[in-house]
């Protein structure tokens, strides 16, 4: 919440109830409202609110609109039907149009000015020097299908129902007692000086009994549930398999190189020196100077007041420079050679060149592998493909996943159990399956006992797998994960007595007088916080966020204590506390205020919307809605 009051609250109007309803189509962006098409007429009809229609083409784009921006293209139409989604969207174009229907009832429209000033304040319109550009806007509008009469009118009814949204709600305002009692709640800081009391060493819990084990294995038999495995059958095509059978004739792999030289070539590098001169005369002198043993640093401090410092040009390759004079003249000199005066493009200078990196060209014999692959794999791509179509075909004709491999000369290769985490039953990563995600997709979208459809890898591959048994979750005997009981049970050990030494810490700094003395007594090392806050700002230190939370129901003298996230426990006093502060948080005030206000100007809107309901009809057909999905 105190993230969001920071952050600031936008204007309510223009974008909080417009963007819970689907309102503009401002909103969508042009080109998905220019998509929009009517609503049709008759069985297309989705809603109706009194004279306004919502057709279903209007509705699936709107839709589809909401999926994209919430990042749920993914979902499947089963799982989008049971949660509502096009439904959802529907309420939010029901109460678009009860708002549209009412604005107009009561006369409220948008003078030209008004429309203007929006239509030119679109970032979509605007070119690069941020201006609106008329051209850029009459092409968008035109590359999407949409007249400028249709979008003016579309623009203009958005205007006039933000009149009724910001004439409902205006004035709202939240209680000044709320808004102080929000401050001082979030706007407090404390400061605490904390102790960590980490894990024992795992040598030095001793072993569990069998009735140690057995009690844990009993009380957390969920906890060693194993997943559903797959057993699986499959062929694999990789072009890297086939890389060497290719052959790859000599000529080509030297033409390659040929082609290549720049990217094994390394060009030579130099570090320089630049003396820039305000005209030729002083640069003469500059140089005469250098001439006579003089070095160009203490030149350059005594004639142009250069500090010696910036006289570092950077290591360059001659096309690296700029200056083309510059260039021509820093890699004509050898290594140590000063300039004559040259007048390049920023005027007079001389250039000293400090060191060389030599260039070299990387011989053929060290990247011929390189090349041979390069160029094999690039026929192994073309080998894998062909015999892709031969698996197809196989396929096609009834054959087995076994007799397709045989026409083919493959192997069927096997996976005993899979999870659908590419893990066997020890939990390791089961080695050598096709690379990326979608075999273990494919897998667990194929049927026991059915073979799936060819499928491409991510790296020019192909697959095609059978799934031969499907393992349901269960949990193991103890006998069959003893070991890993026993490994559950020790770290179950660890934190518990972790966390018995920390309450004999922390009830010793309540008995004591405070923890600073209790944890140099157990020779604890302390850690000082100070000016952290509740919800998550300041410098919380070694705090895990939910002991920095707790600490505020202390007063100071207070002590808790919680579990490290990182293992261990942490142990804390609360040391000092200050009140919220305008001049340290000028603007959470503010935003509070504007926060809350934007709560109560939601409900009124909320409000008028159910009003609405009652003053005009509004029908919904199901049936349309349905076919969205």
């Amino acid at each position: 919440m105190l993230q969001a009051m920071r952050t600031g609250v936008a204007s309510w109007v223009a974008k909080g109830i417009l963007a819970i309803v689907v309102l503009s189509f401002a909103g969508w962006g042009v080109q998905d409202y220019m998509n929009a098409s009517g609503p049709g007429g008759g069985g297309n009809v989705a809603a109706e609110v009194g004279d306004q229609q919502i057709g279903i083409n209007e509705l699936s784009q709107a839709y589809r609109t909401e999926l994209r921006r919430n990042n749920l293209q993914s979902v499947d139409s089963e799982t989008a039907r049971q949660l509502g989604l096009a439904r959802r969207t529907l309420d939010g174009m029901v109460t678009r149009a009860l708002f549209d229907a009412e604005a107009s009832a009561l006369g409220l429209t948008a003078t030209d000015a008004m429309v203007r000033q929006d239509i030119q304040s679109t970032d979509q319109f605007r070119n690069q020097f941020g201006s609106f550009d008329r051209e850029l806007f009459q092409n968008t509008l035109a590359a999407a299908g949409i007249t400028e009469q249709s979008y003016v009118a579309g623009v203009r009814n958005d205007l006039s129902r933000q009149q009724l949204l910001s004439a409902a709600a205006a004035g709202t305002s939240a209680s000044p007692a709320l808004v102080d009692a929000l401050f001082q709640y979030h706007g407090a800081r404390l400061s605490a000086v904390s102790a960590t009391v980490p894990l024992p060493d795992a040598a030095s819990v001793p072993a569990p009994d069998e009735g140690d084990l057995q009690a844990f294995y009993d009380a957390n038999k969920d906890s060693f549930q194993l997943p559903e495995f797959r057993r699986l059958s499959y062929i694999h095509l990789a072009p890297q398999d086939l890389i060497e059978e290719v052959a790859v004739p000599e000529e080509e792999i030297q033409a390659t190189y040929e082609a290549r030289r720049d990217t094994y070539t390394r060009p030579e590098r130099r570090a320089l020196q630049q003396l820039l001169l305000p005209d030729e005369e002083t640069a003469q002198r500059a140089a005469a100077m250098i001439e006579e043993g003089r070095t160009i640093e203490s030149v350059a401090e005594e004639i142009a007041g250069v500090d010696p410092a910036g006289l570092d040009l950077g290591t360059f390759t001659q096309g690296e420079i700029p200056d083309e004079t510059l260039a021509e003249t820093a890699f004509a000199l050898p290594e140590g050679g000063v300039s004559e005066p040259v007048q390049g493009a920023f005027g007079w200078f001389l250039v000293k060149v400090t060191s060389v990196e030599q260039g070299a060209v990387t011989p053929l014999a060290q990247v011929r592998d390189e090349i041979r692959n390069d160029l094999a794999l690039d026929e192994a791509i073309d080998a894998v493909y062909d015999l892709s179509k031969r698996i197809d075909e196989a396929f096609g004709e009834g054959l087995t996943l076994e007799e397709t491999a045989e026409r083919v000369a493959l192997p069927v290769k096997t996976v005993d159990a899979v999870s659908r985490q590419g893990r066997d039953p020890a939990g390791e990563p089961v080695e050598g399956l096709p690379p990326g995600v979608s075999f273990l997709e494919t897998a667990w979208n194929t049927p026991a006992g059915e073979a799936s459809f060819l499928e491409e890898t991510a790296n020019n591959g192909y697959f095609v797998l059978r799934v031969d048994e499907v393992m349901a979750p269960r949990v193991p005997p103890l006998s069959e994960i003893t070991e890993r009981v026993e490994d559950a049970w020790r770290e179950d050990r660890r934190d518990a007595l972790a966390e018995e030494r920390a309450e004999v810490l922390a009830d010793a700094a309540r008995n004591g007088g405070s923890l600073r003395q209790a944890a140099e007594a157990e020779g604890h090392a302390l850690t000082e916080i100070d000016g952290f806050g509740r919800d998550g700002g300041g410098d919380q230190g070694n705090l895990p966020r939910a002991l920095a939370t707790a600490l505020f129901d202390l007063e100071v003298g207070g002590i808790d204590y919680a579990a490290d996230p990182e293992g261990g426990y942490v142990v804390a006093e609360v040391t000092g506390r200050t009140p919220a502060s305008e001049a340290a948080d000028a603007s959470l005030r503010e935003n509070i205020a504007q926060s809350l206000a934007a709560g109560l100007q939601g409900e009124i809107v909320d409000e008028l919307a159910a009003a609405l309901r009652t003053r005009f009809d509004v029908t919904v057909n199901e049936g349309v809605v349905d076919r969205v999905y």
